[in-house]
């Protein structure tokens, strides 16, 4: 059975909007937030509170497709339409028709697709490529991104017609660094979920101490990685010592990671001020999770002046 966890104040009006939206499938519903919140188990639950076993929920994860396959992907394609069309095949929309289908990244839609998914979402047709034929089809899009869609819409990387077709109703997902309060019984299910053998190991106040303390850039997704580690070496029935891996820390090139609130070590000037926006980059990025798009838009710059400055301050993410 599918369940969320938490009892923060946010998670809970998450839960709430959930509720609300059962029996309410004409309703299109777009779904934000950070990478590794649990954006595709949110459509789920969205789509089995429904409890028609019938209706379809069908999956596409837009950067998973190649550019040049993804509309016969989404719209389907006749045989014969291109040289490798050996045989008729029914697209994504066909597939959901009487359910939901679930658009993942939809920030990472090409534009001159936008165009053509607009027609369908309105006209709730489908035309197959290589035929004049349209099919009526009847479905729910719950689509999700963590990218900033203001921000791709501002510089036209994303239509506005089309996010207000997606968005008859916004889900935000809040971070796991704003919601602390829910870490506890998250490690609870974790721990659960995975041990194999023998009793269930308890944390102790310090390990407890340890994982609300971090920021998870990688949230939930990352919280469930480092307790199934935890649990594959400890050997005990009391988990005392965990050891998180940071993204930044993995990174190869070491000697340039920054810890949040420190400050210059070196004493010329130019060392100084690289130092510092070395300091202002990571904690952007950090900040939205690696999203580079989210960290220009915090900082203010173009991507040119982002990208040369990831370059010149010898940042990797």
């Amino acid at each position: 059975m599918l369940s969320l966890i938490g009892k923060s104040e946010g998670f809970r009006e998450v839960l709430r909007q959930i509720g609300l939206l059962k029996k309410q499938t004409h309703m299109n519903v777009l779904i934000l937030g950070e990478s590794g919140t649990g954006k595709e188990l949110v459509a789920r639950l969205l789509h089995h509170q429904e409890e028609d076993p019938e209706r379809p929920f069908v999956v596409v994860n837009m950067p998973a497709i190649p550019k040049s396959l993804l509309e016969s992907e989404l719209f389907g394609v006749e045989k014969g339409a291109y040289t490798d069309a050996k045989i008729a095949r029914p697209g994504k929309f066909e597939l959901a028709d009487g359910g939901d289908i679930f658009l993942d990244e939809i920030g990472d839609l090409p534009v001159e697709t936008q165009a053509k998914m607009l027609r369908v979402l309105q006209e709730r047709q489908i035309e197959r490529i290589g035929s004049n034929r349209m099919s009526q089809v009847k479905f729910r899009v719950i689509s999700a991104t963590n990218r900033p869609l203001g921000y791709l819409m501002n510089n036209g990387h994303f239509r506005d017609d089309l996010m207000f077709r997606l968005a008859d109703m916004v889900l935000w997902i809040p971070p796991l660094r704003s919601r602390l309060e829910d870490i506890p019984a998250l490690c609870e299910y974790f721990i659960q979920k995975y041990i194999r053998h023998g009793p269930k190991p308890t944390m102790t106040d310090n390990a407890l101490k340890k994982v609300v303390s971090y920021h998870w850039p990688g949230n939930v997704r990352q919280l469930e990685s480092t307790i199934k580690r935890t649990l594959i070496f400890n050997a005990g029935t009391v988990i005392d010592q965990i050891e998180i891996y940071d993204p930044l820390m993995l990174n190869p090139n070491q000697a340039h990671y920054v810890e949040p609130g420190s400050g210059p070590t070196s004493d010329t000037y130019e060392q100084q001020m690289e130092q510092y926006e070395r300091a202002l980059f990571i904690r952007a990025l950090q900040k939205h999770g690696g999203n580079k798009l989210a960290a220009i838009d915090e900082l203010k710059i173009s991507r040119a002046t982002f990208y040369r400055k990831m370059q010149q301050l010898k940042v990797h993410i």
